[in-house]
């Protein structure tokens, strides 16, 4: 199993948001780490195959997500954007049912999912209420769980605590770390936290450019301090090089 991408992309007539990136995520937690800008969702796009690189691909298991088997490369990956909103009078489970079905599950299957998920994600007790009723924290929770719908065999998290406090943060990470998942899963955040509590390889991505593509324990070989202070220090010297 594995989520391959080697691409660059720019908007327009822009600047280059992705610069010869080229990765090969293998089953297990990777850590896509770098400052807000840095180009984590428009890569996480790609992966996703909401968004077609301006040159290059992206292959889950050798099967472009662009190209003529597309259909079946989607339905192995599962999504949760950075901002992931749903009708306000929708209720939450309608939503993951509704968002379930759209991933090729029949009713049922897409029933017994939302049930499932909404148990794993502490929020069975809030299945008819309606989206705008939720909290952020809540609502981050629903976007993960309809991230795990199809049970995709690649998971892409942008941002997942984004707009929480430090308490709804740490309980999100739980939620996700709890998962026990044997395929391909992508976090990004930038936040080093987030990273370190969850991922056993890591990627640093700054201006577009992959400065770092390795294990935790080989960036934190690297240098002494924290992991905060790697990451700084890692950048800085990107930005000057």
């Amino acid at each position: 199993m594995s989520l391959s991408v080697a691409c660059s992309h720019h908007y327009g007539l822009g600047e280059p948001v992705l610069v010869d990136v080229d990765l090969v995520s293998r089953p297990g937690v990777t850590g896509l780490l770098g400052v807000n800008g840095a180009g984590k969702t428009t890569l996480l796009r790609v992966m996703a195959g909401s968004l077609r690189p301006s040159s290059g691909d992206a292959l889950v298991d050798g099967t472009s997500l662009y190209g003529r088997r597309r259909r079946q490369a989607l339905s192995r990956v599962g999504y949760m954007p950075q901002h992931f909103d749903a009708p306000p009078r929708a209720s939450v489970s309608d939503v993951l049912r509704y968002l379930g079905w759209m991933r090729g599950l029949d009713a049922r299957q897409a029933r017994t999912a939302a049930a499932r998920l909404l148990e794993v994600v502490g929020l069975a007790d809030r299945a008819g209420a309606p989206m705008g009723s939720l909290s952020g924290g809540m609502k981050r929770r629903v976007g993960f769980a309809q991230s795990l719908m199809a049970d995709p065999d690649v998971l892409l998290l942008d941002e997942p605590t984004t707009g929480l406090d430090p308490e709804q943060r740490v309980a999100m990470r739980e939620v996700i770390a709890a998962q026990e998942r044997q395929g391909v899963t992508v976090v990004s955040s930038h936040l080093i936290e987030d990273i370190s509590t969850l991922a056993d390889h890591l990627v640093v991505l700054e201006q577009g450019q992959v400065l770092f593509d390795d294990s935790m324990a080989a960036f934190r070989a690297t240098s002494e301090g924290t992991d905060e202070e790697r990451f700084l220090r890692l950048i800085t010297t990107g930005r000057r090089g």
